[in-house]
Protein backbone atom coordinates (compact mmCIF):
# COMPACT_ATOMS: atom_id res chain seq x y z
CA UNK A 1 0.00 0.00 0.00
CA UNK A 2 2.61 2.30 1.15
CA UNK A 3 4.18 1.57 -2.32
CA UNK A 4 1.33 1.91 -3.92
CA UNK A 5 0.90 5.57 -3.01
CA UNK A 6 4.49 6.29 -3.35
CA UNK A 7 3.92 5.62 -6.93
CA UNK A 8 0.95 7.84 -7.35
CA UNK A 9 2.24 10.65 -5.51
CA UNK A 10 5.61 10.40 -8.06
CA UNK A 11 3.33 10.17 -11.09
CA UNK A 12 1.23 13.37 -9.90
CA UNK A 13 4.61 15.41 -9.74
CA UNK A 14 5.74 13.59 -13.23
CA UNK A 15 2.05 14.67 -15.60
CA UNK A 16 1.32 17.47 -13.81
CA UNK A 17 -1.88 18.62 -15.08
CA UNK A 18 -1.76 21.58 -17.28
CA UNK A 19 -2.76 24.93 -16.12
CA UNK A 20 -5.72 26.39 -18.61
CA UNK A 21 -5.25 29.97 -19.55
CA UNK A 22 -8.07 32.02 -18.84
CA UNK A 23 -10.38 33.15 -22.19
CA UNK A 24 -11.42 36.78 -22.91
CA UNK A 25 -13.17 38.56 -25.38
CA UNK A 26 -13.17 42.49 -25.83
CA UNK A 27 -17.01 43.30 -26.69
CA UNK A 28 -18.82 46.41 -27.33
CA UNK A 29 -22.16 46.43 -26.04
CA UNK A 30 -23.92 50.48 -26.52
CA UNK A 31 -20.53 52.81 -27.17
CA UNK A 32 -18.79 50.89 -24.02
CA UNK A 33 -16.41 48.31 -23.82
CA UNK A 34 -15.78 45.24 -21.47
CA UNK A 35 -14.33 42.22 -21.69
CA UNK A 36 -16.60 38.92 -21.34
CA UNK A 37 -14.99 35.28 -20.30
CA UNK A 38 -15.92 31.84 -22.33
CA UNK A 39 -19.42 31.70 -20.44
CA UNK A 40 -20.58 34.81 -21.59
CA UNK A 41 -20.26 36.47 -18.45
CA UNK A 42 -19.11 40.17 -17.60
CA UNK A 43 -15.02 39.49 -16.35
CA UNK A 44 -14.22 43.02 -16.80
CA UNK A 45 -17.61 45.55 -16.65
CA UNK A 46 -18.07 47.53 -20.07
CA UNK A 47 -16.77 50.74 -18.90
CA UNK A 48 -14.42 51.54 -21.32
CA UNK A 49 -14.17 53.64 -24.73
CA UNK A 50 -12.65 50.85 -26.45
CA UNK A 51 -10.47 48.06 -25.99
CA UNK A 52 -8.48 45.51 -27.81
CA UNK A 53 -7.71 41.68 -26.50
CA UNK A 54 -5.23 40.69 -23.45
CA UNK A 55 -1.39 40.58 -25.32
CA UNK A 56 1.48 39.74 -22.96
CA UNK A 57 -0.63 39.87 -19.89
CA UNK A 58 -2.10 43.40 -20.71
CA UNK A 59 -5.24 44.80 -22.54
CA UNK A 60 -5.35 48.61 -24.12
CA UNK A 61 -8.21 50.20 -22.99
CA UNK A 62 -9.50 54.10 -23.52
CA UNK A 63 -11.08 56.34 -21.51
CA UNK A 64 -12.33 59.52 -23.36
CA UNK A 65 -9.09 60.25 -25.66
CA UNK A 66 -6.58 58.39 -23.64
CA UNK A 67 -5.61 54.75 -23.52
CA UNK A 68 -3.84 52.88 -20.73
CA UNK A 69 -3.65 49.13 -20.20
CA UNK A 70 -5.53 46.98 -17.52
CA UNK A 71 -4.81 43.49 -16.11
CA UNK A 72 -7.31 40.27 -16.46
CA UNK A 73 -8.41 41.25 -13.27
CA UNK A 74 -9.42 44.77 -14.86
CA UNK A 75 -7.04 46.75 -12.50
CA UNK A 76 -5.45 49.57 -14.23
CA UNK A 77 -1.57 48.67 -14.41
CA UNK A 78 -0.41 51.87 -16.76
CA UNK A 79 -2.71 54.79 -16.33
CA UNK A 80 -4.47 56.41 -19.17
CA UNK A 81 -2.11 59.14 -20.40
CA UNK A 82 -1.40 57.82 -23.76
CA UNK A 83 -3.27 59.73 -27.44
CA UNK A 84 -2.98 56.28 -28.94
CA UNK A 85 -0.99 52.65 -28.63
CA UNK A 86 -0.50 49.23 -29.62
CA UNK A 87 -1.19 45.88 -28.10
CA UNK A 88 2.06 44.62 -25.77
CA UNK A 89 4.94 42.37 -28.16
CA UNK A 90 8.20 41.18 -26.74
CA UNK A 91 7.49 42.81 -23.73
CA UNK A 92 6.91 46.56 -25.11
CA UNK A 93 4.44 48.57 -26.29
CA UNK A 94 4.35 51.63 -28.52
CA UNK A 95 2.63 54.77 -27.49
CA UNK A 96 1.65 58.07 -28.69
CA UNK A 97 2.35 60.99 -26.08
CA UNK A 98 2.39 64.61 -27.20
CA UNK A 99 2.61 63.81 -30.98
CA UNK A 100 5.38 61.31 -30.68
CA UNK A 101 5.61 58.09 -30.74
CA UNK A 102 8.05 55.93 -28.49
CA UNK A 103 7.61 52.34 -26.48
CA UNK A 104 7.24 51.32 -22.59
CA UNK A 105 7.29 47.64 -20.89
CA UNK A 106 4.42 46.74 -18.52
CA UNK A 107 5.72 48.65 -15.70
CA UNK A 108 5.27 52.13 -17.65
CA UNK A 109 8.90 52.66 -17.73
CA UNK A 110 10.12 54.56 -20.99
CA UNK A 111 12.21 52.31 -23.20
CA UNK A 112 13.10 53.71 -26.38
CA UNK A 113 11.84 57.66 -26.38
CA UNK A 114 8.89 59.47 -28.35
CA UNK A 115 10.91 60.64 -31.37
CA UNK A 116 9.00 58.55 -33.90
CA UNK A 117 6.30 60.25 -36.28
CA UNK A 118 4.51 56.41 -36.17
CA UNK A 119 5.41 52.85 -34.73
CA UNK A 120 4.16 49.63 -34.78
CA UNK A 121 4.28 46.46 -32.56
CA UNK A 122 7.54 44.10 -32.49
CA UNK A 123 7.08 41.31 -35.04
CA UNK A 124 10.30 38.73 -35.18
CA UNK A 125 12.65 41.29 -32.61
CA UNK A 126 12.10 44.20 -35.32
CA UNK A 127 9.25 46.99 -35.35
CA UNK A 128 8.30 49.45 -38.07
CA UNK A 129 9.09 53.12 -37.32
CA UNK A 130 8.66 56.35 -39.10
CA UNK A 131 10.97 59.29 -39.01
CA UNK A 132 10.81 62.30 -41.88
CA UNK A 133 7.98 60.27 -43.40
CA UNK A 134 10.36 57.45 -44.01
CA UNK A 135 9.61 53.83 -42.73
CA UNK A 136 12.31 51.31 -41.09
CA UNK A 137 13.16 48.86 -38.38
CA UNK A 138 14.47 49.11 -34.89
CA UNK A 139 15.29 46.36 -32.52
CA UNK A 140 13.48 45.96 -28.55
CA UNK A 141 16.96 47.94 -28.02
CA UNK A 142 16.16 50.90 -29.77
CA UNK A 143 18.65 50.61 -32.36
CA UNK A 144 18.10 51.03 -35.77
CA UNK A 145 18.41 47.74 -37.54
CA UNK A 146 17.76 49.14 -40.59
CA UNK A 147 17.12 53.03 -41.72
CA UNK A 148 14.49 54.61 -42.35
CA UNK A 149 14.08 55.12 -45.64
CA UNK A 150 10.87 53.53 -47.34
CA UNK A 151 8.30 54.98 -48.21
CA UNK A 152 6.25 52.45 -46.74
CA UNK A 153 6.87 49.01 -44.87
CA UNK A 154 5.14 46.45 -43.36
CA UNK A 155 5.64 43.83 -40.69
CA UNK A 156 8.50 40.70 -40.36
CA UNK A 157 7.38 37.13 -40.95
CA UNK A 158 8.93 34.67 -42.04
CA UNK A 159 12.47 36.60 -41.78
CA UNK A 160 11.17 38.87 -44.81
CA UNK A 161 9.58 42.41 -45.10
CA UNK A 162 7.64 43.76 -47.56
CA UNK A 163 8.90 47.61 -48.20
CA UNK A 164 8.29 49.99 -50.81
CA UNK A 165 10.62 51.84 -53.16
CA UNK A 166 9.83 53.97 -56.19
CA UNK A 167 6.29 53.26 -56.12
CA UNK A 168 6.72 49.07 -56.20
CA UNK A 169 6.93 46.57 -53.70
CA UNK A 170 9.60 44.13 -52.89
CA UNK A 171 10.98 42.38 -49.83
CA UNK A 172 14.01 43.03 -47.65
CA UNK A 173 15.98 40.65 -44.88
CA UNK A 174 16.31 41.70 -41.26
CA UNK A 175 19.69 42.84 -42.23
CA UNK A 176 17.91 45.37 -44.99
CA UNK A 177 18.94 43.36 -47.76
CA UNK A 178 16.81 43.55 -51.29
CA UNK A 179 15.98 39.92 -51.46
CA UNK A 180 12.83 40.04 -53.63
CA UNK A 181 13.11 43.18 -56.40
CA UNK A 182 10.20 45.75 -55.86
CA UNK A 183 8.08 44.95 -58.75
CA UNK A 184 4.83 44.41 -57.42
CA UNK A 185 1.95 46.95 -56.95
CA UNK A 186 0.80 45.41 -53.27
CA UNK A 187 1.93 42.74 -51.19
CA UNK A 188 1.16 40.73 -48.46
CA UNK A 189 3.17 39.27 -45.48
CA UNK A 190 4.43 35.21 -46.24
CA UNK A 191 2.59 32.27 -44.67
CA UNK A 192 3.39 28.90 -44.82
CA UNK A 193 6.61 30.13 -47.08
CA UNK A 194 4.28 31.77 -50.03
CA UNK A 195 3.50 35.32 -49.92
CA UNK A 196 0.50 37.18 -52.02
CA UNK A 197 1.07 39.72 -54.32
CA UNK A 198 -0.26 42.16 -56.98
CA UNK A 199 0.44 43.01 -59.97
CA UNK A 200 -1.62 44.91 -62.78
CA UNK A 201 -4.51 44.13 -60.60
CA UNK A 202 -4.73 40.39 -59.93
CA UNK A 203 -3.18 38.84 -57.57
CA UNK A 204 -1.28 35.65 -56.82
CA UNK A 205 1.72 34.39 -54.97
CA UNK A 206 5.26 34.48 -54.50
CA UNK A 207 8.12 32.25 -52.68
CA UNK A 208 10.46 33.28 -50.48
CA UNK A 209 13.23 33.66 -53.63
CA UNK A 210 10.51 35.79 -55.23
CA UNK A 211 9.98 33.30 -57.54
CA UNK A 212 6.28 33.43 -58.85
CA UNK A 213 4.85 30.06 -57.29
CA UNK A 214 0.77 31.06 -58.86
CA UNK A 215 0.35 33.45 -61.33
CA UNK A 216 -1.14 36.41 -60.73
CA UNK A 217 -4.74 35.53 -61.82
CA UNK A 218 -7.16 35.78 -59.12
CA UNK A 219 -9.02 39.13 -58.95
CA UNK A 220 -8.94 38.86 -54.88
CA UNK A 221 -7.46 36.55 -51.79
CA UNK A 222 -5.36 35.55 -49.08
CA UNK A 223 -2.87 34.56 -47.29
CA UNK A 224 -2.28 30.73 -46.83
CA UNK A 225 -3.39 28.82 -43.93
CA UNK A 226 -3.39 25.20 -43.24
CA UNK A 227 -2.47 24.48 -46.75
CA UNK A 228 -5.32 26.24 -48.31
CA UNK A 229 -5.89 30.01 -49.39
CA UNK A 230 -9.21 31.47 -50.34
CA UNK A 231 -9.03 33.30 -54.08
CA UNK A 232 -12.20 35.74 -55.64
CA UNK A 233 -12.06 34.45 -59.26
CA UNK A 234 -14.92 34.73 -62.41
CA UNK A 235 -17.00 35.80 -59.78
CA UNK A 236 -16.98 33.07 -57.07
CA UNK A 237 -14.36 32.27 -53.95
CA UNK A 238 -12.93 28.80 -53.20
CA UNK A 239 -9.77 27.55 -51.87
CA UNK A 240 -6.56 26.53 -53.44
CA UNK A 241 -3.74 24.50 -52.20
CA UNK A 242 0.21 25.33 -53.11
CA UNK A 243 0.32 24.78 -56.73
CA UNK A 244 -2.69 26.70 -57.60
CA UNK A 245 -5.00 24.14 -58.04
CA UNK A 246 -8.51 24.00 -56.36
CA UNK A 247 -8.95 21.96 -53.58
CA UNK A 248 -12.54 23.45 -52.76
CA UNK A 249 -13.99 24.76 -56.14
CA UNK A 250 -15.01 28.41 -56.29
CA UNK A 251 -18.71 28.49 -55.90
CA UNK A 252 -19.05 30.48 -52.76
CA UNK A 253 -19.88 34.63 -52.62
CA UNK A 254 -17.11 34.76 -50.35
CA UNK A 255 -14.93 33.36 -48.31
CA UNK A 256 -12.04 33.41 -44.76
CA UNK A 257 -9.54 31.20 -43.88
CA UNK A 258 -8.99 28.41 -42.15
CA UNK A 259 -8.28 28.37 -39.05
CA UNK A 260 -8.33 25.09 -36.27
CA UNK A 261 -9.92 23.16 -39.29
CA UNK A 262 -12.76 24.78 -40.46
CA UNK A 263 -13.64 28.26 -42.82
CA UNK A 264 -16.63 30.95 -42.91
CA UNK A 265 -18.07 30.90 -46.05
CA UNK A 266 -20.46 33.24 -47.56
CA UNK A 267 -23.43 31.40 -49.90
CA UNK A 268 -26.94 32.89 -50.92
CA UNK A 269 -26.60 35.93 -48.16
CA UNK A 270 -26.00 33.22 -45.01
CA UNK A 271 -22.85 32.67 -43.72
CA UNK A 272 -21.61 29.01 -42.54
CA UNK A 273 -18.75 27.14 -41.78
CA UNK A 274 -17.09 24.39 -44.05
CA UNK A 275 -13.96 21.75 -43.65
CA UNK A 276 -10.96 20.65 -45.38
CA UNK A 277 -13.12 18.89 -48.31
CA UNK A 278 -15.49 21.66 -48.70
CA UNK A 279 -18.15 19.73 -46.90
CA UNK A 280 -20.61 22.21 -44.48
CA UNK A 281 -19.36 21.57 -40.84
CA UNK A 282 -21.91 24.52 -39.52
CA UNK A 283 -24.74 25.20 -41.33
CA UNK A 284 -25.25 28.56 -43.30
CA UNK A 285 -27.68 30.18 -40.64
CA UNK A 286 -25.26 33.71 -39.96
CA UNK A 287 -25.85 37.10 -41.13
CA UNK A 288 -22.32 37.84 -41.01
CA UNK A 289 -19.17 37.05 -39.45
CA UNK A 290 -16.61 39.62 -38.40
CA UNK A 291 -13.77 40.40 -40.95
CA UNK A 292 -10.91 40.52 -39.21
CA UNK A 293 -11.74 37.24 -37.07
CA UNK A 294 -9.61 34.30 -37.10
CA UNK A 295 -12.69 32.02 -36.95
CA UNK A 296 -12.49 29.41 -34.46
CA UNK A 297 -10.23 30.61 -31.30
CA UNK A 298 -10.29 28.27 -28.07
CA UNK A 299 -12.94 26.61 -29.68
CA UNK A 300 -15.70 29.61 -30.31
CA UNK A 301 -16.09 31.86 -33.46
CA UNK A 302 -18.12 35.01 -33.71
CA UNK A 303 -21.21 35.21 -35.53
CA UNK A 304 -23.87 38.00 -35.99
CA UNK A 305 -27.29 37.17 -36.21
CA UNK A 306 -29.91 40.69 -36.06
CA UNK A 307 -27.26 43.08 -36.34
CA UNK A 308 -25.82 41.84 -33.31
CA UNK A 309 -22.49 38.97 -32.54
CA UNK A 310 -22.16 36.36 -30.43
CA UNK A 311 -20.25 33.01 -30.62
CA UNK A 312 -20.81 29.52 -31.40
CA UNK A 313 -18.82 26.60 -30.77
CA UNK A 314 -17.28 23.91 -33.25
CA UNK A 315 -20.88 22.47 -33.30
CA UNK A 316 -22.52 25.21 -34.21
CA UNK A 317 -24.06 25.56 -31.16
CA UNK A 318 -24.87 29.18 -29.82
CA UNK A 319 -22.60 29.42 -26.97
CA UNK A 320 -23.16 33.12 -26.25
CA UNK A 321 -26.23 34.81 -27.48
CA UNK A 322 -26.33 37.12 -29.98
CA UNK A 323 -26.27 40.98 -28.28
CA UNK A 324 -23.03 42.19 -28.61
CA UNK A 325 -22.39 45.55 -31.38
CA UNK A 326 -18.31 44.38 -31.90
CA UNK A 327 -16.62 41.88 -31.08
CA UNK A 328 -12.98 40.18 -31.09
CA UNK A 329 -11.64 36.48 -30.96
CA UNK A 330 -11.25 35.07 -27.69
CA UNK A 331 -7.76 35.44 -25.89
CA UNK A 332 -5.64 33.44 -23.61
CA UNK A 333 -4.75 35.90 -20.49
CA UNK A 334 -2.82 34.04 -17.65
Amino acid sequence: MASSTTWTQLLKKVFKPSVRPRLLSAVRKGSRWGFINSKGHWSIPDVFDGAENFSGGLAKVQRGRERGYIDPQGQVIIPFEYEAGWSFSEGLAAVKKNGRWGYIDQQNQLRIPFQYENASWFCERLARVRLNNRWGYIDPNGEAVIPCIYTDARNFSGGLASVQIDGKYGYIDRQGNVVIEPEYDWTHEFNEGLAMVEQAGKWGYINNQGEPVIPCRFLDGWIFAEGLAPVHENGKWGFIGIKGNYLISNEFDWAGRFHNGLAPVLRNDRYGFIDKFGKPAIPFLFDGVPVFSAGFCHGLAAVQRGGKYGFIDRYGRQAISCQFDEVRDFAACW
